[in-house]
């Protein structure tokens, strides 16, 4: 592992009483793709995304990166690749949600872009299984035979307070959200991928979950705990499947100096409810950054290097 360059010393954050931050439901959930070929090619040619880090081919011990990617808006004249039809398939958690901003996006010729409802219970478990039979009814009726990745993204933190202050409807909630649906998404959409000859399925997890990398006094017991389960269910996906990638990633970073280690969030309403829970104006990551660099994860992911892995957004592995 080389030793990435000397970064400007990053604000220290002092963990305080948590606030009560509104309940974070964010519009658009996960995000699917079906056509066996780099994930960020897919976004790339069906919805004109930034140009993205090239993956890197090297192993994880060798790849880290310093400092977030550069990513630049599209060209007007960005060429477009005319190979076969790619799609990508975006949930939204309430069917009444202006997508229109998602419909404005360039797409190539080639490209096509499916909006899909798929409403998560927070309080039944029969009805997440029925928003995913829904979905699945949704995805034949668009003539989806298979999936080559499945971005398991939606996530909830209805409170961030300390074990004593956290409310135990909290923790339901958030478990229904972070733990059960992605575990639900999976086995509801598992033939699916099992019909691709490569397929990945990518969790969304979080260094609040973590165990080994937890950062003391930080106020997030429900979110954690649901957090923490949904590694646990996607290293056991890795462990059980035979070719399909399960890959469980960080969408920040962490900064290191002499042992010190500062966790770096994304831009999100969930990420400044935490901001706001401890004291700090905003998260320092945009969702731009992180994105990029996820979906560089996700094009270097295979069953022999990183899957069953739990890394950052720039590689790094992340404690359990």
């Amino acid at each position: 592992m080389h030793t990435p360059p000397e970064e400007a010393t990053p604000p220290q954050y002092h963990f305080t009483k948590a606030v009560d931050p509104a309940v974070h439901r964010p519009d658009f959930n996960n995000h699917f793709s079906s056509q066996n070929r780099s994930f960020s090619k897919i976004l790339k040619v069906s919805i004109h995304r930034p140009c993205l880090p090239t993956p890197s081919t090297s192993s994880p011990e060798q790849t880290e990166a310093s400092s977030p990617p550069q990513i630049s808006p599209p060209s007007a004249n960005q060429p477009q690749e005319s190979a076969s039809r790619f799609t990508v398939i975006a949930t939204v958690r309430d069917s009444t949600t202006d997508v229109s901003p998602l419909n404005a996006l360039p797409k190539a010729s080639n490209s096509n872009l499916i909006i899909t409802p798929l409403t998560i219970s927070t309080t039944s478990t029969s009805e997440v299984s029925a928003a995913h039979q829904a979905l699945i009814q949704s995805l034949h009726s668009h003539n989806i035979s298979k999936l080559d990745v499945v971005i398991a993204n939606a996530g909830l933190g209805s409170s961030f307070k300390s074990t004593l202050e956290t409310p135990l409807e909290s923790i339901v909630t958030d478990f229904y959200a972070n733990t059960v649906g992605p575990i639900a998404l999976y086995q509801n959409l598992h033939p699916l991928l099992k019909a691709a000859p490569e397929a990945k399925f990518v969790v969304i997890g979080s260094i609040l979950g973590s165990i080994g990398g937890m950062l003391p006094g930080a106020p997030s017991l429900s979110y954690g705990v649901s957090k923490a389960g949904v590694h646990y269910a996607a290293k056991k996906m890795h462990d059980e499947e035979e070719k399909i990638v399960v890959l469980p990633v960080h969408p920040g970073y962490r900064w290191r100096n002499g042992g010190l280690t500062v966790n770096r969030w994304v831009q999100t309403a969930n990420g400044q409810n935490f901001a706001n829970s401890i004291g700090v104006p905003a998260p320092p990551m945009t969702a731009e950054q992180s994105a990029g660099a996820i979906l560089a994860q996700v094009d270097r992911a295979t069953k022999t290097t990183i899957s069953g892995t739990f890394v950052g957004y720039d590689g790094e592995v992340v404690p359990w």
